[in-house]
């Protein structure tokens, strides 16, 4: 057990001095700041003389805040030494103190005690006074450590706004809301609380990916119940309205309103994107669509086919002399090669978007559109 003797400042600015008896540095701190003590030194009582000199100190303790003090040592490596060993720092550089430095701290300590009376030390330690044959060899802190905090990766205005969205969502219109997407909404909003944590970038980008799905789908869930309700509504109507030429403008602009042909396509083009996989109608939409695309392939395929075998049975009867054929007139024409090139771009280009490419409406327009240019440039 060794004794160690301490000089720290309570909360009412006091300075305490004491002894403590442990067997580390840093069991001997963390005992003193558990007692709400600030630590101004810390030196372990040894009954035999030894030299030593001041070394300041930048490191980085276990928790990977920054550390920067002062301790007494008889050179950097043993300094380096105690700091790894003891206290389970990482230090990055020691230094001896300088003598302008050593007298500036001289002054500020005497200066404090001026201005405060030093009391007893507290009830629960030894007052020992510290011998002359004593050296301090412990941390002098500088202050207390600094924590140096980075700027965050996320703007913390960025995951309010995306939370009150959510709650406001939730809060006005979560009756017409199914309770599967209302709870995975629930879900999806709690781990924004993870996210401030752990300030991850690549988790926030795919949950904020999650979120917008997911708000879609609420969005579509919305709209169908209001529509429901509004039909509901309209059934009831005891004198239904007599059409006339008069409310054919009334019909235009309801075609380009949200809740005519326009929001349908807008609602069909939605589901293809990101359907609730809770409901048949949405899942069976995006199976049908998908399936297009798989036949398309499937013909361009067996399409191609037949004309590679064309094509190649033309060339060898070619090779072989024979002029005066069908077979070889149409391969002679430019339609018939062009023809064969643009069925095996688009055998090429569809089995890309089949086996590679997400399958999203946005990725499928530009992929038609990139095959519509290959195919003008080959005619």
């Amino acid at each position: 057990m060794k004794s160690f003797q301490y000089k720290a400042k309570n909360r009412d600015g006091q300075i305490l001095e004491g002894v403590i008896e442990t067997q580390h540095f840093a069991e001997a701190t963390s005992m003193i700041q558990a007692r709400g003590l600030e630590l101004i030194s810390l030196e372990e009582l040894k009954t035999q003389f030894q030299e030593t000199t001041p070394y300041i100190f930048d490191a980085i303790d276990r928790e990977g805040e920054p550390v920067q003090g002062t301790i007494q040592g008889t050179d950097e490596d043993v300094v380096k030494q105690k700091l790894e060993e003891e206290f389970g720092y990482l230090v990055s550089k020691v230094y001896r103190k300088t003598e302008p430095e050593l007298h500036s701290e001289q002054a500020l300590e005497t200066a404090r005690q001026q201005q405060t009376p030093e009391t007893a030390p507290e009830s629960h330690t030894s007052s020992e006074p510290s011998t002359s044959s004593a050296t301090e060899e412990g941390i002098i802190f500088q202050s207390t450590p600094k924590i140096i905090h980075s700027k965050p990766l996320i703007p913390e205005e960025e995951l309010n706004e995306v939370h009150e969205t959510i709650q406001l969502l939730l809060t006005e219109k979560g009756a017409a809301i199914q309770p599967i997407t209302r709870d995975r909404l629930l879900h999806l909003d709690g781990m924004i609380e993870l996210i401030r944590e752990s300030q991850n970038k690549q988790r926030w980008k795919t949950l904020k990916k999650e979120i917008r799905n997911t708000q879609k789908i609420a969005e579509r869930e919305i709209r169908h119940y209001e529509d429901e309700k509004w039909k509901t509504y309209e059934q009831k109507n005891p004198a239904p309205a007599i059409p006339s030429y008069a409310d054919f403008p009334q019909k235009v602009s309801r075609l380009m309103k949200k809740d005519g042909y326009v929001a349908k396509v807008m609602n069909w083009l939605q589901t293809v994107d990101t359907p609730n996989e809770q409901m048949e109608s949405e899942v069976l939409v995006k199976q049908q669509y998908e399936s297009i695309w798989t036949e398309l392939q499937r013909f361009s395929g067996a399409l191609m086919g037949f004309y590679l075998l064309f094509f190649f049975s033309s060339y060898y009867l070619k090779r072989s002399g024979v002029d005066d054929s069908l077979l070889i007139r149409i391969y002679d024409t430019t339609l018939f090669k062009q023809l064969v090139l643009g069925l095996f771009l688009a055998y090429g280009v569809l089995t890309i978007r089949k086996e590679y490419l997400r399958k999203r409406l946005k990725v499928d327009i530009v992929l038609v559109a990139f095959a519509a240019a290959l195919v003008l440039f080959i005619w």
